[in-house]
């Protein structure tokens, strides 16, 4: 919308006509768009050099553009002794800047060159780089976080806990991959979620480069897009179940487990938020392509500093992870998880779209055990048989490339993963279960209209002991509308097992 307005204002002016478009920087008067912002958010635009507007000096501002010859503008207050210092820890001013900001001449052995990295892990003993990599990683967080010392990140505190929001995991995520040359996913402190876990990640990465005389091609080399052009194809032409067979026939080429032991790590819950109501919400990732904890980042910030809210990741997604041989083996591996993640407290099992049936089967293998979660809660789930998989399959087919933007662009890695998660799901059906279930659907259609949602189509839960409606399609009900979603939560969990009162929605 903002790029249209731009493009109007320069054909007004090149038709003679009066227009001008004015891209502004934030003012110190909070508005709708900048009333959420966070001391983390405002600390990071004060370190970009973006300092807030008084209100007297963008109205000045205003009268100035209107009376300008260029049609579009950018009245914005630069602190540019902060762009430069940035500058010269980044190794770059930004692009828009640097007819404005003027940096000594970049080094070839600079910090941020990706060969000084390598050469430097090069020539450290092989039992050290992780080392290495973990003070690389800390210094990186300190930074993002406004810290002078790195000593103030904790290896093992993970970072939702010291403030990162989505934007903050977007900017480690660019730093450590212009300092790595690899290509790193927006979600990475989601998926890896402490230093320790992240300056892993890292080593994994690097290790085959590292310990080869010539090095593989850089992550940003494309990869093999065979099997993505097949799947992307049967997506033109609508046939979605020609589709997601493909991908479930590939995903057999691909290793798999027969026991959680196998899998070789344990499946850790990341934590999204804390607070000291009871009992704490554990969340199942939709096992899509792009499967993240990053699917219930919006939903969390509603309980931040009132409920623990964390979330499983299905393996198989990321890296040489192998795959689950069957349901049952995943279901196992989860409910394990699912154990360690409670602690031993009270905890709700919550899960959107196919993340539903996991938190469902989940809570079956608990109560078949002899433990029984407090609670189920489904977002919108379907089942397979549902006829808005037919009706609406390309819709469907669209959302498993939801957050590409975040994510990254899918690879085979998770388009097969996808493939084999709903193989296994296909034929799954719910079993009757004695925790209290709630079932939250969203009230407009699957086709993003804004329409209301056709009642034949609607998803439903015979087991359910309550069916609330929230604003929101599918999708947006955990995006835009994630605030009203979690409230609808949380005051069912307080009316049903904290003794509150349910208001009337």
């Amino acid at each position: 919308a903002n790029a249209f307005l731009d493009a109007l204002a320069v054909h007004r002016r090149e038709l003679g006509l009066p227009g001008v478009s004015l891209a502004w920087g934030m003012w110190e008067q909070r508005s709708g768009m900048t009333g959420h912002l966070g001391l983390t958010d405002l600390s990071r635009m004060d370190r970009a050099g973006l300092r807030a507007m008084p209100a007297e000096q963008g109205l000045r501002l205003l009268d100035v553009a209107v009376a300008a010859v260029d049609p579009v503008l950018l009245p914005v207050r630069i602190d540019t002794a902060a762009v430069r210092a940035q500058a010269s820890a980044a190794g770059e001013v930004p692009a828009m800047l640097r007819a404005l900001i003027r940096t000594p001449a970049r080094t070839p052995e600079r910090t941020t060159d990706p060969e000084a990295l390598r050469r430097r892990l090069t020539a450290t003993a092989a039992e050290n780089r992780g080392s290495v990599l973990l003070a690389l990683v800390r210094q990186q967080i300190a930074q993002v976080l406004g810290h002078t010392d790195p000593d103030a990140v904790g290896e093992d505190r993970p970072l939702t806990e010291m403030g990162f929001d989505s934007l903050a995991s977007l900017e480690l995520r660019n730093r450590l991959a212009t300092l790595t040359g690899l290509q790193l996913p927006a979600t990475l402190i989601f998926d890896y979620p402490t230093a320790n876990h992240i300056a892993g990640f890292l080593l994994r990465e690097l290790r085959t480069e590292l310990d080869r005389e010539q090095t593989t091609p850089t992550a940003g080399t494309p990869k093999d897009n065979g099997l993505i052009s097949l799947y992307l194809e049967a997506r033109q032409q609508k046939k979605y179940r020609v589709g997601i067979d493909l991908l479930a026939l590939a995903a057999r080429l691909r290793p798999a487990f027969e026991t959680g032991s196998a899998l070789g790590r344990p499946l850790t819950a990341v934590p999204l938020s804390r607070g000291p109501a009871t009992p704490k919400i554990l969340c199942f990732s939709a096992p899509m392509a792009m499967s993240s904890a990053h699917q219930y980042s919006r939903f969390a910030a509603t309980f931040r500093d009132r409920r623990d809210v964390s979330v499983l990741v299905p393996p198989g997604f990321t890296g040489s992870e192998p795959l689950p041989a069957n349901y049952e083996v995943v279901v196992d591996l989860l409910c394990e998880s699912a154990r360690q993640a409670a602690a031993g407290e009270p905890v709700v099992l919550v899960g959107h779209s196919s993340g539903g049936s996991l938190a469902h089967a989940v809570a079956t293998a608990l109560e078949r055990s002899g433990t029984s979660p407090a609670a189920v809660v489904l977002l919108d789930t379907y089942l397979s048989d549902n006829p808005a998989f037919e009706v609406h399959a390309d819709k469907f087919n669209a959302m498993f490339f939801d957050g590409e933007e975040l994510v990254g662009a899918p690879d085979d890695t998770r388009l097969t993963a996808m493939g084999r998660y709903f193989d296994l799901m296909k034929d799954w059906r719910p079993e009757p279960l004695r925790a209290p279930l709630l079932f939250v659907r969203a009230t407009s259609a699957l086709d993003r209209t804004g329409q209301p949602l056709d009642a034949d189509m609607a998803p439903s839960w015979e087991s359910a002991d309550v069916i609330v409606d929230v604003p929101g399609d599918h999708w947006n009900m955990m995006g835009e509308h994630a605030d009203s979603t979690a409230k609808a939560v949380d005051e069912w969990i307080s009316a049903r097992l904290g003794g509150g009162v349910l208001q009337t929605r």
